[in-house]
This record gives structure tokens, sequence and C-alpha cells, in this order.
């Protein structure tokens, strides 16, 4: 894979006995291919068995993906292509 990869959704869904499952999809630019796909995508499945689990791993692939891994960094949305927002005027 030619270039970094980033984060291009986190799903949860219910699992039996009260957990859940987080599916986390990344995405891959392929660059360069001409013709073919422009990006490669890859997910993985985690299972939580506690909220606190659940909410922990969104926390670090937010956290990974803003670049506040990083010591003293601090996460910043508009940096990470975040929730867009509406216009006042519209």
């Amino acid at each position: 894979m030619k270039g970094k990869s980033k984060l291009e959704e986190v799903t949860f869904r219910p699992a039996k006995g009260g957990h859940s499952i987080s599916s986390t999809r990344m995405k891959t630019a392929r660059g360069g291919q001409g013709g073919g796909p422009s990006f490669d995508y890859h997910s993985d499945e985690t299972m939580h068995k506690t909220l606190k689990d659940a909410q922990g791993h969104l926390a670090k692939v937010f956290h990974t993906e803003a670049g506040t891994d990083k010591e003293d960094a601090e996460y910043n949305e508009t940096d990470r292509g975040g929730p867009e927002v509406k216009n006042a005027e519209e």
C-alpha cells in the first residue's frame, strides 16, 4: 500500500450478552494506478464486553487518527476533516 491509512468510519452493533461489536474501516490511497480503484479498504471487528471498553476503543481510534497520539498534541476536529458545520445563513 502506497499511502497512509486514514479512518473512514467506526460503527457499533449489539452482540449477545449485552456486549457490542465495533467495525473500524480504514482507507489507503493507492496512487499512480491509472484505471484502478483510488483506495484500498481494510476493516477490523472488535468485541467490547463493557461500555468503557467500547469508549476506549473509539477514543483511541480518533486520538490516533487526529495525530494526538504524539506527546503534547491536542485534538483538532477541523484538521482531521471533522463534521461539517452548516452555515448559519442557510
